[in-house]
């Protein structure tokens, strides 16, 4: 019986053998910096293939940003989609005198800036909110969920331990960083496509009921807490508009106008301006190139602001 049970054991650790040398290699390149702990891969590589494809910038960027607002949470934050990949929160941090934390996600949607707010609401005393947004991600089709998965995986050692998303993190950065592995570059049809994709989208607008609901919960919340909420609405290319108009979407869009500006401050750059013009100015049809978003900055935090609108709530304290 004594042998059978060595033998048992003996077979039970080799079995549990590959799990502990792939829970100990991620533990070891720590691909979301969960351990904030020395790594074989550098920092600076870790977070540059956060932007490895598209197809897994949204987990990625999520799980990183959680681990790291969870460790340092900010009392201003700015929480968006990939518009704000080139945001320059420093920037605003520089006028304002306040650090700004951007919460932007390449592929965030409409839930998963809900979701953020509470993940921040719950971590620190927020002081000013900047919810990045747009008519296209008020439609109901954008009703999906990118934030679970990235929340289960960075809720504990455990999970960061034995996800597979982490796993392929990690490999991902072993092969950047000793391999040949580079992050994805934007293809030579990039506007084009945002442009097939931004077609679609407004042809199946629906405004959504529940993404109301929930943006009303979310200004109770600002009132109650004394929050300052300000809602941001980003310059995109006249071509945009263009299909807008051709679908009749205008009686849709100032509805959600309407609505942004009931639920707090509300800054629309969206346009058409003399800043939706140019295609220089702009990497696709929906993203600005930097020097104009860092103008967009500018116009609002300093003023005066000659590109879009504003209505203004102040919140007392």
């Amino acid at each position: 019986p004594v042998l059978t049970m060595r033998r048992l054991i003996r077979w039970l650790l080799l079995l549990a053998l590959p799990f502990a040398v792939l829970m100990g290699g991620v533990a070891w390149i720590d691909p979301f910096n969960y351990f904030d702990a020395a790594s074989p891969v550098p920092l600076e590589t870790r977070k540059a293939n956060l932007r490895h494809s598209g197809a897994v910038m949204p987990y990625y960027t999520l799980a990183w940003k959680m681990i790291e607002y969870r460790r340092r949470p900010v009392a201003d934050i700015i929480i968006g989609d990939s518009r704000l990949t080139r945001f320059d929160a420093e920037l605003v941090s520089r006028i304002t005198g306040r650090e700004l934390y951007n919460f932007g996600v390449p592929g965030g949607n409409t839930p998963s800036l809900f979701k953020t707010f509470w993940y921040a609401d719950s971590l620190v005393e927020l002081k000013t909110v900047y919810l990045q947004t747009g008519f296209r991600n008020w439609s109901a089709a954008q009703d999906y969920d990118i934030w679970e998965g990235p929340a289960w995986s960075t809720g504990s050692v455990i999970h960061y331990l034995t996800d597979r998303d982490v796993l392929g993190k990690a490999w991902l950065d072993a092969r950047a960083y000793w391999g040949t592995v580079r992050p994805e570059g934007i293809a030579a049809d990039q506007w084009e496509t945002v442009m097939r994709n931004e077609r679609a989208v407004l042809e199946n607008y629906t405004p959504s009921a529940r993404f109301a609901e929930e943006l009303r919960r979310v200004a109770a919340r600002c009132n109650e807490r004394r929050i300052n909420l300000v809602i941001i609405d980003l310059p995109v290319h006249n071509e945009v508009h263009a299909i807008e108009r051709e679908l009749g979407r205008e009686e849709a869009i100032a509805e959600y106008k309407a609505l942004m500006r009931s639920a707090g401050t509300y800054y629309d750059l969206s346009g058409p301006s003399a800043i939706t013009a140019d295609r220089a100015e702009y990497i696709d049809a929906l993203h600005t190139s930097k020097d104009l978003l860092d103008g967009v900055i500018r116009e609002i935090w300093q003023g005066p602001l000659v590109n879009g609108t504003a209505d203004i709530r102040l919140t007392k304290r």
